[in-house]
């Protein structure tokens, strides 16, 4: 059974470089550079092993919402997500905020 990625990142050398990764690792991986276009990319395929989420998306919503998204979504409950940050403030960051 394949393994399947969705890498939600904004920055494009990031996303190149999870993409990679985890491509490495054996996975067949999707990109999105928002949530939006996360949410479409989720409703056209059959769901994903891993996500990896920027907490800070910019633009719309942010990863924190898509995540919630997420999980009302059927399957959603299921898939591993791994969020990630560039923030360095421990505030920002914080798990309070999910």
């Amino acid at each position: 059974m394949p393994m399947n990625a969705l890498v939600v990142e904004d920055d494009a050398i990031t996303s190149e470089l999870f993409v990679d990764a985890l491509r490495d690792c054996g996975f067949d991986t999707r990109s999105a550079g928002s949530a939006e276009d996360a949410v479409k990319i989720w409703q056209q395929s059959e769901g994903f092993n891993l996500i990896t989420l920027d907490v800070g998306l910019a633009g719309g919503a942010d990863g924190l919402e898509f995540c919630r998204w997420l999980r009302l979504q059927e399957g959603g409950e299921d898939c591993f997500v791994l969020a990630i940050t560039g923030r360095s403030d421990p505030e920002e960051a914080s798990h309070d905020r999910w």
